[in-house]
């Protein structure tokens, strides 16, 4: 499996909940200069809290565990059984359907949970 794109990099993490900020005037504060400007941090933000100046999170396990798959929302399980990523929902307007979403032939096991992941964010689109 490739890995993403820049485009689609974004894209997922801001589904995560990554926040790009540019950098703005809070308020001014007085010192031997004069009234000096204090001044937001330009970056990604998230939850309001700063990340990182440009870089998105990589694409590893940590990462993907901590941001991507509470986002899941309804999901029942998540399993990787050689080398197949699997991730089951319970359609809550039918309570007897499930859907999967799967990923097959990834030697990077966190790739192929991003993909995972990934196919669940373009089915909700």
């Amino acid at each position: 499996m490739k890995p993403p794109t820049e485009a689609q990099r974004k894209e997922f993490w801001e589904w995560c909940g990554f926040k790009w900020r540019k950098s703005i005037g809070l308020r001014r504060v007085l010192d031997s200069r004069g009234l000096t400007p204090i001044m937001s941090q330009e970056g990604w933000y998230y939850q309001d809290k700063y990340y990182g100046c440009h870089e998105l999170p990589p694409i590893d396990l940590n990462n993907l565990f901590k941001y991507a798959v509470p986002k899941l929302g309804c999901m029942d399980v998540i399993s990787l059984e050689q080398g197949l990523w699997s991730i089951h929902f319970h359609d809550t307007a039918e309570s007897e359907q499930y859907w999967v979403h799967q990923t097959r032939g990834c030697d990077n096991v966190a790739l192929g949970l991003f993909w995972a992941i990934h196919s669940v964010l373009q089915e909700g689109k």
